[in-house]
């Protein structure tokens, strides 16, 4: 694979299949992390204030909340949820603002956004794949991490991966969807981890090929995503 920019601006999201945009302030990241935490451990049953880069030392004590918390109909979030950060208006603002203005958050009738709880060393994220492969289909997706913000904690990118035509499979036997299909070969490729600041947000194209597996030990990824669809 060729044709690599090591400026991942929007401005090169054509070459690169992803971009990372500076999207919150440290306050407004800190304020939106202080909003998403205290709403998970709500419904987890921990108390308000509980740090939850620690969770995967406490799941256990959680384990039937986790189940119901982690349940589609609780993970995605109103447009509502968010309205004082404004963060939502703001993202559509940026995917308008790049690729037109066509674009609307994607909404399976859930909520336009969901969290991720994604526990080192239990196969929580799923494995290789790509937006396009499952229902979702041609949809821009954006990553925003709220706790776990190296490289360690990052999902993995294939860069550039969006204009190739990867063998894939359905898998029978997964813990996660058995009707999306996978990458076939993940080790032939290589996945780039990225470290972020608070308030960055990374954006990738519905054939970026990624994963949401970390290789960190000690500490349990929360993160958010958000999709957009085009009419």
């Amino acid at each position: 694979m060729t044709n690599i920019s090591n400026d991942f601006s929007l401005d090169n999201f054509n070459i690169n299949g992803i971009a990372i945009i500076d999207l919150l302030s440290l306050n407004e990241h800190l304020s939106a992390s202080l909003l998403i935490t205290n709403h998970i451990n709500r419904i987890l049953g921990f108390p308000e204030g509980f740090n939850l880069s620690l969770y995967h030392h406490y799941y256990q004590l959680a384990l039937h909340d986790r189940s119901v918390a982690l349940q589609s109909a609780n993970r995605h979030l109103s447009d509502t949820f968010w309205s004082i950060h404004e963060l939502s208006s703001r993202l559509l603002k940026y995917i308008r603002n790049h690729f037109g203005t066509q674009w609307f958050p994607w909404d399976e009738g859930l909520g336009p956004s969901a969290f991720r709880i994604i526990r080192p060393g239990y196969d929580d994220g799923y494995p290789p794949s790509r937006k396009s492969w499952g229902p979702a289909g041609q949809v821009i997706s954006t990553y925003i991490p709220i706790i776990g913000f190296t490289h360690y904690e990052s999902p993995g990118y294939v860069i550039p991966s969006h204009n190739l035509d990867p063998a894939s499979y359905i898998p029978t036997d997964s813990k996660f969807c058995n009707d999306e299909r996978r990458l076939l070969s993940p080790k032939d490729f290589h996945f780039t981890r990225f470290s972020f600041s608070p308030g960055q947000a990374l954006i990738y194209h519905w054939n970026t090929l990624h994963t949401e597996q970390i290789i960190g030990l000690d500490t349990t990824r929360i993160s958010l995503e958000f999709r957009y669809v085009s009419h």
